[in-house]
């Protein structure tokens, strides 16, 4: 019966993708499927969810990059946004769409909040992910003038609590923050905070040395 089922699927998936493929060819400018419930298809496609998520990023290599749809939810912006936001909902780890999403929206169409929504699509179902965080600091201080520190405080210190193989530099990325808002007393409760999440010695070592220098700059 799984059997059948798995072959009903595949051969109804490519009927489509042939149907549309030919619509869509034959349309100017190229347009991608909207899906207006991203959450509910992905629940429909269930454990062939990653397959549909590679056949839309393969489609929105497709998107005339000048055209802007008009639906209501997205009024005004690039249909790269359905397309990875639609691709990220179907398979939130296929991190090559996400990246390639939120440098195009942050640094050619310049929504770099729209690149930060495609971070969430991906961190809404898997919290403990980094990459997400990591390509939202790197759009902000990439493309966002004047940074946004308070907002980088955050993601730095959301990673750091809920994901795994935060790397060093996100600490420093914490103190660089504060030091920018001009918040040089939380610097050292930052640090200590540092230390007591350190997921090894070696990151214990390399954080004690910092708060040593600290001291020693500052005087404590």
């Amino acid at each position: 019966m799984k059997n059948n089922l798995f072959v009903i699927f595949i051969a109804g998936f490519f009927i489509w993708n042939a149907q549309f493929s030919y619509q869509n060819f034959e349309n100017t400018p190229q347009k991608p499927l909207f899906v207006e419930s991203p959450t509910l298809f992905k629940s429909i496609t269930g454990p062939f969810s990653p397959l549909a998520a590679d056949w839309f990023w393969l489609q929105s290599a497709h998107i005339d990059p000048s055209y802007s749809n008009t639906l209501k939810q997205h009024k005004n912006q690039s249909t790269l946004y359905d397309a990875t936001a639609l691709t990220t909902h179907l398979d939130p780890l296929f991190y090559s769409a996400l990246r390639y999403g939120t440098t195009y929206l942050s640094s050619i169409k310049k929504e770099v909040d729209l690149s930060h929504q495609l971070c969430d699509i991906a961190l809404y179902y898997h919290k403990d992910y980094f990459y997400p965080y990591s390509l939202k600091i790197t759009n902000e201080m990439g493309y966002h003038h004047p940074y946004r520190y308070d907002q980088i405080v955050k993601w730095v210190k959301k990673a750091i609590n809920e994901t795994v193989d935060v790397p060093l530099w996100f600490g420093d990325i914490l103190i660089h923050a504060r030091k920018n808002l001009n918040q040089q007393l939380l610097i050292q409760s930052d640090l200590k905070w540092l230390l007591e999440m350190a997921r090894s010695d070696k990151e214990k070592a390399v954080i004690k040395l910092k708060i040593k220098e600290y001291n020693q700059q500052n005087k404590f």
